[in-house]
């Protein structure tokens, strides 16, 4: 009788299950999306906390845009009702991490444009030389 190898046996695939929790975890744990709405950056979310740089009330208003950001916490308020009003350091110690992942997010996008609406598949991106990259990644916001 020949051995089940690890990955087939009970140990094997608990183990692998385990592991692919952990990196899904940790993987999880610094991932922030952004929001857009057409071309516009509106909010970026950030493990439990959403920033918010335009407002908008309803669909038939048109966008304001935000002087100061407004930030919420997605635990306490889910429905993101109550912003975070007053300035306390245990509720915006994520925002440098935050603007540093949208910095890094717009470089991206000037490295790899968003592809255009209407654009034929199979789309193929445009060849950029190295030098061409490292320029664009090196454009400031």
């Amino acid at each position: 009788m020949r051995a089940m190898p690890l990955a087939c046996s009970a140990n094997g695939i608990w183990a692998t299950l385990k592991d692919v929790s952990q990196r899904t975890k940790d993987l999880m744990s610094g991932i922030g999306f952004p929001v857009y709405n057409r071309d516009n950056l509106f909010a970026y979310k950030w493990r439990d906390y959403k920033i918010h740089f335009i407002e908008l009330d309803s669909m038939f208003e048109s966008p304001k845009p935000l002087n100061m950001p407004r930030l919420y916490n997605l635990i306490k308020d889910p429905k993101e009702l109550y912003p975070l009003d007053k300035v306390s350091i245990p509720d915006i110690w994520f925002m440098p991490v935050v603007f540093e992942m949208i910095v890094a997010h717009k470089k991206s996008l000037a490295i790899e444009p968003p592809i255009r609406l209407g654009t034929p598949d199979p789309y193929v991106p445009p060849k950029k030389t190295m030098k061409e990259k490292k320029r664009m990644s090196n454009k400031a916001y």
